[in-house]
């Protein structure tokens, strides 16, 4: 069923009232403007270099050999595939021999 419009709110207004909020909301000037941007040079001036220390480089090493081995581990495993054991039959009865 189609979504009806109450009688008491003529299309006209309604189509007014959306372009009202839409000038509001998006062609009004912004009142509360953000401060001048600093250009990059400054940013780079006041920013002080800061060596990593020794332990998170140490640590970011040992993650970095990690994931190069299960990505070498991947793909050797995606060239070499697994073939598929053959495994006897299962004998029937109680596994005794009878004679």
């Amino acid at each position: 069923m189609a979504f009806d419009l109450p009688s008491h709110a003529p299309r006209e207004t309604e189509e007014q009232s959306i372009k009202a909020r839409k000038r509001e909301l998006f062609d009004a000037p912004r009142t509360d403007a953000a401060p001048a941007l600093k250009p990059f040079p400054e940013y780079l001036r006041e920013t002080p270099a800061a060596p990593m220390p020794a332990w998170g480089k140490g640590l970011l090493i040992v993650l970095g050999l990690i994931v190069a081995l299960l990505l070498a581990a991947a793909l050797w495993r995606g060239t070499n595939p697994r073939q598929a054991s053959v495994r006897p039959a299962a004998r029937s009865g109680s596994g005794i021999d009878k004679k």
